[in-house]
């Protein structure tokens, strides 16, 4: 006999907000461990998307989101295995939102045409990220290191400036354009990747979130797309022109 079950409160997706029905439908323990005081503090204090998904179990992105971002594909033509950064390459740091994992991305001119995207590191927690960008930096000396100081990655800029890492920032609108020259560059299939699980993966699933008038690829969601967030940012970075640098490997990973 099995001794696990499986159980989930939410309101509808159409659920008014303020409404206090919706707030006992999404969670049981209301007025044993939890106030409608409480809740109201809440309601006033989150945005509606934050409010509706942390505490009435409504998830708006997905109720918005009908299909992926980007096209498998699209993906899927941008596939280039034997791929390498030839020239110029910059350095980026990700972080999940919920800080688990961090990623370290290169982004580059690609031997093929196009432009290189790679993840270096995907791996739990941040401890390890300044000092492996120290490495890096002094084997590879890229152009540029990159992070979104908005983003979860911001946690990690102290860090980084006691050990003296010089770190470009990415931010506000420049991030919204990365977003949206990624989906163009992908589309269009002008970068070059070469076929690494934890890229794919985030690509694939990435959705949209709206900011004002556009969108940009939601880090908030189930999936974490910290890959694609990073090499988007990466390659609207060097679609500015930074400085020369020289990228030496055997198959296009950064590697010590």
């Amino acid at each position: 006999m099995s001794k696990l079950a499986y159980f989930e409160w939410s309101a509808p997706d159409d659920a008014e907000h303020d409404d206090p029905e919706a707030w006992a439908q999404a969670n049981p323990a209301l007025g044993i461990r939890i106030s409608e005081d409480f809740i109201d503090t809440e309601r006033g204090a989150l945005e509606p998307d934050d409010f509706a998904r942390e505490r009435l179990g409504i998830f708006p992105e997905d109720i918005d989101a009908s299909e992926a971002a980007i096209d498998e594909d699209d993906w899927t033509a941008c596939s280039a295995p034997n791929s390498t950064i030839a020239g110029s390459l910059v350095l980026i740091f990700e972080v999940s939102v919920d800080r688990k994992r961090a990623v370290i991305a290169s982004v580059g001119r690609s031997s093929n045409g196009g432009t290189h995207v790679e993840v270096i590191e995907n791996r739990p927690r941040t401890g390890w990220v300044v000092q492996r960008l120290l490495q890096l930096r002094d084997k590879h000396h890229p152009a540029a290191i990159i992070a979104n100081p908005s983003g979860p990655a911001g946690g990690l800029l102290a860090d980084c400036e006691r050990e003296g890492l010089t770190v470009e920032a990415v931010k506000g609108p420049d991030y919204t354009q990365a977003c949206q020259a990624a989906y163009d560059d992908i589309t269009e299939h002008r970068w070059r990747h070469i076929d690494q699980a934890s890229l794919t993966a985030a690509v694939t699933g990435a959705a949209w979130r709206t900011q004002g008038d556009t969108r940009v690829f939601d880090r908030r969601g189930m999936l974490d797309i910290a890959p694609l967030t990073a090499v988007a940012i990466g390659s609207w970075f060097i679609g500015k022109g930074p400085g020369p640098s020289v990228y030496e490997s055997e198959r296009g990973l950064l590697v010590l």
